[in-house]
């Protein structure tokens, strides 16, 4: 852990921020709590709703366009210093919110063990189970990142915000037609987002 947060210093010393080297310390605890919760009792806090979407390889697209969206989508749309740190600190609390329900709520995500199927997008899926642990899913960080991405957009440009916000709830569904989260996931993802 001690050399996957040496980024965060990185980080200050090219941002001068607390908060980025903040942010970029605590990304692998996401891997870290995986690891120290691999052994402990699961939830699947399966909806009928959940049941009802099927597996669809295809979504991959959208769900990785995740690293797009929050690795862009404000470092261009966004040039006010103090929005830029609102938005830092939103990111910290939904960071900070998701890796307490991964501790105190451990869920397994309702995946497969392998995706049937041939073609680049199977494969993509698989390839994004093989590298994301199977825990770590309520709430959704996929889809909190994702709206603190859009709602810090729409300070900036109503219009802008709201496509990036149409897009992050798309990411939202990619997360279930992906299998990565549960609907109760993605709605509590998207909460702790507005709270931020």
């Amino acid at each position: 852990y001690v050399l996957a947060a040496l980024p965060g210093l990185l980080a200050f010393l090219v941002w001068r921020s607390l908060l980025a080297s903040a942010f970029v310390s605590l990304v692998p605890g996401y891997f870290v709590i995986g690891e120290l919760t691999e052994a402990w009792p699961r939830h699947a806090p399966e909806l009928a709703l959940d049941r009802l979407v099927p597996l669809q390889p295809a979504w991959v697209f959208v769900y990785a366009s995740l690293y797009v969206f929050i690795g862009f989508l404000p470092l261009l749309v966004v040039r006010q210093r103090e929005l830029f740190r609102r938005a830092l600190k939103a990111y910290l609390f939904v960071m900070i919110v998701a890796y307490a329900g991964f501790l105190l709520c451990p869920v397994v995500a309702p995946r497969p063990e392998q995706v049937l199927g041939e073609g680049f997008s199977a494969w993509s899926l698989q390839l994004v189970y093989s590298l994301d642990p199977p825990y770590g899913c309520f709430p959704s960080l996929h889809v909190a990142y994702s709206f603190v991405s859009a709602l810090t957009c729409s300070r900036v440009h109503r219009g802008v915000g709201a496509a990036a916000q149409l897009w992050a709830a798309l990411i939202g569904v990619s997360t279930l037609f992906t299998k990565q989260h549960y609907v109760v996931d993605v709605v509590a993802g998207a909460l702790a987002a507005y709270a931020a």
